[in-house]
């Protein structure tokens, strides 16, 4: 007979928030824009220079390193998932979502999950500084009224 591998899925539950400024100052994002933030942010996260270098740094698929590097990262991405979680009431939130993935060795799960948790959290914080950096050329730019 033969023996299928254990697999194990190690995953975060990850939130984005918008940056919280008075509306009076500016308008808050809209859901397609949140949406829109957040898709980039993943293309950019999940983008092949991004998934090469957390694969090298965690040594993932090492059996796979060499010649078969492009397969390797094909592996890499394919055990990556994200999904959107839905309230109770079935709406969909487009801010929060579930980052998992899937691998033979539970450590090496657990590590992935958490480094590219890591890399959303980060991306996210950048995001918003560029935001508030902005909202603050803004309003040093705009004239005082009297």
């Amino acid at each position: 007979s033969t023996r299928i591998p254990n697999y194990f899925n190690s995953s975060a539950l990850l939130v984005i928030k918008p940056q919280r400024l008075t509306s009076k100052i500016v308008e808050n994002p809209s859901k397609e824009e949140m949406q829109e933030r957040l898709n980039t942010l993943a293309q950019e996260i999940l983008s092949r220079p991004r998934l090469r270098a957390v694969m090298d740094d965690l040594n993932l698929y090492p059996e796979l390193q060499g010649l078969n590097r492009e397969r390797a990262l094909l592996k890499f991405s394919d055990s990556i998932t994200k999904e959107y979680i839905t309230s109770a009431t079935g709406s969909h939130s487009n801010q929060i979502f579930k980052l998992g993935f899937t691998h033979q060795d539970k450590d090496k799960a657990y590590e992935v999950a958490k480094e590219l948790s890591r890399l959303f959290i980060e991306g996210s914080m950048i995001d918003q500084r560029s935001e508030v950096q902005g909202t603050a050329d803004f309003l040093d730019a705009a004239p005082l009224s009297r």
